[in-house]
C-alpha cells in the first residue's frame, strides 16, 4: 500500500540530488570538483546574497571548512 508512495519519495530525492550535482557543477567553473572561494561568491551574488564581501566569505569559510 506505502509502496507507490516511497517510490515516488525515492525519484523526488534522486531529482534532487541530480539537480544539485547540477548546480555544482555550474558553479564550479575551473571543473575541480571543489568550490573556490571566488566560485562560491559568485554564487552566492546569483542567489542574491549581497551582504558578504570575499574577506567576510574568506573567514567564514576559514572557520567552517577545515579541509
Amino acid at each position: 500500500m506505502m509502496l507507490p508512495k516511497m517510490l515516488e519519495d525515492l525519484l523526488k530525492q534522486e531529482e534532487n540530488v541530480e539537480d544539485l550535482r547540477a548546480k555544482f557543477l555550474e558553479a564550479d567553473v575551473d571543473q575541480s570538483g571543489t568550490l573556490t572561494i571566488d566560485e562560491l561568491y559568485s554564487v552566492l551574488l546569483k542567489m542574491g546574497v549581497d551582504n558578504i564581501n570575499h574577506d567576510e566569505l574568506r573567514a567564514l569559510m576559514a572557520e567552517m571548512d577545515a579541509d
